[in-house]
Order: C-alpha cells, then sequence, then structure tokens
C-alpha cells in the first residue's frame, strides 16, 4: 500500500457522517504517516539484513 492510498484512506474515514465533527483529520493523517514510515522503515532493515546475509557488494 502507497502513501497516497493510506492518505485516501484517512481522509475517506473522517468524511464519514459519524466523524465529521469530531475534527480527527489531523489525528487520522499522522497516524497514517506513520504507519507508512513504520513499513518503510521495516522493509529497509530487513533489506539490510538480507544484503548482509547475501553478501551483496562484496568480492
Amino acid at each position: 500500500m502507497g502513501l497516497l492510498e493510506l492518505l485516501k484512506a484517512a481522509e475517506a474515514s473522517t468524511a464519514q457522517e459519524a466523524l465529521r465533527g469530531q475534527g480527527l483529520i489531523a489525528e487520522s493523517l499522522v497516524f497514517a504517516l506513520l504507519l507508512f514510515w513504520a513499513g518503510s522503515y521495516t522493509m529497509s532493515q530487513e533489506s539490510r539484513r538480507l544484503e548482509t546475509r547475501l553478501g551483496v557488494g562484496e568480492r
């Protein structure tokens, strides 16, 4: 899932009738961005671990 899809989901969730007057737009955007960052960071660390294990870049 990409950043744009997460932002669109955050926007759609706050556009619902039950949540419209609660002012949760900023919180939902922050949650979406933190979720994206956590996924990106995890994939980066796993990629680094795999490259080290496979010896990529070593001669």
